[in-house]
């Protein structure tokens, strides 16, 4: 009798222990179910009197990656290629406007990265010819005139991104800048004895804002479409004519529309 009381002791005390353990087993698998995932968005501070507008800002680029790239900008205007009013007649003209900027840039957070870049730009005008009749008692004309511009530039910037899907591909930017330029220009016009030659040394800084859109169309390369919204400017410049010094000036302004001929196209790559 004993004995059968050993065997029916022994299955119960089995009985207990084996939803015990299949308990413990399903409280393993659903804590590592449940395990959370890295978030993709950044939190934004509040502060005092700040609107919260509702807009998500997912991870767009790690911290510590490296970005380099190239942004281009032209403007071209040839007369042969446009009409004008009847009030100009014999219109002969042509201008360009080149912007090449090389930059390299760090991310010291999540979606925010400082960098340098240089830069060089053109600044060609050449007005062949110019007749503008009003009536019999207004009307001029203008002719062999040409204006040319080189600047070099150093430009430090700081980025901040926005990243508007979880898949990381769109995202916009918003970038100040703060630009050292140095160059020259040469403005020519009149012939022969009238012909006048203005030699001009250009120093500049130059506080901008520029915001952007930008895409990734490969793995770690993107492009970008950025434009100049605000300006603040302090300008230095000495001339001299036909070799004798003619004057220098100081110049200083603010701009605060989209400069149409500030807007620049660019390829970068993440490393």
């Amino acid at each position: 009798m004993s004995t059968y009381i050993k065997i029916l002791c022994g299955v119960c005390l089995f009985c207990l222990c084996l939803p015990l353990s299949a308990q413990t087993d399903t409280l393993n698998i659903k804590k590592e179910v449940e395990i959370p995932a890295i978030p993709d968005t950044i939190p934004e501070k509040q502060f005092i009197g700040r609107f919260n507008r509702g807009i998500t800002n997912h991870l767009f680029v790690k911290r510590k990656t490296w970005m380099t790239g190239l942004t281009v900008s032209y403007v071209g205007y040839d007369s042969e290629d446009t009409q004008f009013l009847s009030l100009l007649k014999d219109f002969d003209c042509d201008a360009k406007l080149l912007t090449i900027n090389p930059f390299v840039g760090y991310f010291i957070k999540n979606n925010i990265c400082i960098g340098i870049k240089v830069g060089y730009q053109n600044v060609h005008a050449n007005l062949g010819n110019i007749s503008i009749d009003i009536d019999d008692d207004l009307d001029f004309s203008l002719k062999n005139m040409s204006f040319d511009e080189h600047l070099l530039s150093t430009t430090v910037f700081y980025r901040s991104y926005v990243g508007l899907d979880r898949g990381k591909r769109f995202g916009l930017f918003n970038e100040t800048s703060l630009s050292f330029n140095n160059g020259s220009s040469n403005y020519k016009r009149g012939s022969e004895e009238n012909f006048k030659d203005t030699q001009t040394r250009i120093r500049e800084v130059h506080v901008g804002l520029n915001p952007g859109a930008t895409v990734f169309i490969m793995e770690n390369i993107s492009a970008e479409l950025s434009f100049g919204v605000v300006g603040f400017k302090y300008r230095e410049e000495k001339q001299t004519t036909n070799g004798e010094s003619s004057g220098w000036r100081k110049s200083s302004g603010a701009n605060f529309k989209i400069n149409l001929l500030n807007i620049s196209i660019g390829i970068v790559a993440y490393l």
